[in-house]
């Protein structure tokens, strides 16, 4: 168990990622804590010990007592930790998403899009899109209508506009 400060952060960090990575930054998708501690050769004390920090920080959610899922507060701090190409491809295509709401809903926070034709015109899966419109969704710039079909909120509209 790490006493040191600096290791206690990066120790929170890799956990943090083993969660993102293992949900695929999904906030609904629970994934086990004693099977990452394990991975990263901590004891079930000093795995409790995080799991308890980054729920406090609102980064993870527990579900039981060894599941938890990633908060939209943990899914921006460990795409800002991990970074690179993947996070960077992930971070254009929420863009272009909204963008394409936008254009669709000619910038009308009252015009419902339907989210498989802006699927398809930019060549997304339905699973990916549905991810992408939780995490546009957590940061207040489009709203669910119904199954298929979302509105963009005037901060979208101002988002997009900026």
């Amino acid at each position: 168990m790490a006493t040191d400060p600096e290791q206690l952060r990066k120790d929170r960090a890799a956990f943090l990622k083993r969660v993102y990575e293992l949900s695929e930054g999904d906030e609904n998708v629970f994934v086990n804590v004693d099977n990452i501690g394990g991975e990263l050769h901590f004891d079930s004390g000093y795995t409790e010990k995080i799991v308890n920090f980054l729920a406090g920080e609102f980064l993870v959610k527990r579900a039981t007592r060894s599941e938890v899922r990633i908060e939209h507060a943990g899914v921006v701090k460990a795409e800002d930790e991990i970074g690179g190409e993947k996070v960077e491809k992930l971070r254009k295509d929420r863009a272009a998403f909204l963008k394409k709401v936008y254009a669709l809903s000619q910038g009308d926070e009252h015009t419902p899009v339907g989210i498989t034709p802006a699927a398809t015109e930019l060549g997304f899966d339905i699973k990916h899109v549905h991810r992408m419109i939780d995490f546009l969704k957590e940061e207040g710039l489009v709203k669910w209508l119904a199954r298929d079909s979302i509105t963009i909120t005037h901060d979208g509209i101002a988002q997009f506009e900026r």
